[in-house]
């Protein structure tokens, strides 16, 4: 199974990230939130050449807020501005055209929030990344509902739905977050995740390199 990790706490140099078994990173491309500092959020143009000369993938991933303050509360207008920031940090880190932005839905929303916020969050994402493009990461209940309303096309299962019974790969992810903070790699708390589908957004698979 090939796995990839994801983490903000420090950068890890990409030899250990390799010597680990990990085929690469999910990586945040987004700033620190106020009161936070995140030495890997947003990852910087060096640091993804260096992880690409070592072979290693990248996905692009965001998340700024949490919880209360959470991206997807802002609805529309929030999933556009936030969607500019994070292909301006893409781009601006080397990544290419043509891949999946995955927002953040870190939560175990309700159809309420779904349909208030949620829908309205992806549909303001996707008038700037644009619809093929927009992923989400999310529990499998919001991948259902996303499938129904056609708000994303690329999912990152996180098992935060309060029912373990449904937290089985779905059918349409193309990643699974299957463990956070169980381990380290170089002192640096790692999440994991198992890769589904051959084309999961790595950048190594875009058709524009710029």
């Amino acid at each position: 199974m090939t796995r990839l990790i994801d983490f903000s706490a420090a950068l890890i140099e990409p030899d250990n990230i390799q010597t680990a078994g990990f085929a690469g990173v999910i990586g945040y491309f987004s700033e620190s939130r106020p009161g936070t500092n995140f030495p890997a959020k947003p990852l910087r143009r060096d640091y993804c050449d260096r992880l690409r000369s070592a072979g290693l993938e990248i996905v692009t991933n965001y998340q700024y807020g949490k919880a209360d303050t959470a991206d997807w509360r802002g609805g529309y207008d929030g999933g556009a501005r936030h969607a500019e920031t994070a292909l301006r940090l893409h781009f601006e880190a080397g990544g290419p055209g043509y891949r999946p932005l995955y927002a953040p839905v870190d939560d175990n929303p309700g159809l309420d929030d779904w349909n208030n916020l949620i829908a309205p969050f992806l549909r303001g994402w996707a008038s700037v990344v644009g619809a093929e493009w927009t992923g989400v990461y999310c529990n499998a209940r919001c991948i259902d509902w996303a499938l129904e309303d056609g708000v994303a096309q690329w999912f990152w299962q996180h098992n935060w739905s309060g029912d373990p019974a449904i937290n089985g790969d779905h059918p349409n992810a193309h990643l699974h977050q299957i463990e956070i903070d169980h381990r380290a790699i170089a002192g640096v708390g790692i999440d994991v995740s198992d890769v589904l589908k051959p084309d999961y957004g790595q950048w190594s698979a875009a058709t524009d390199t710029r």
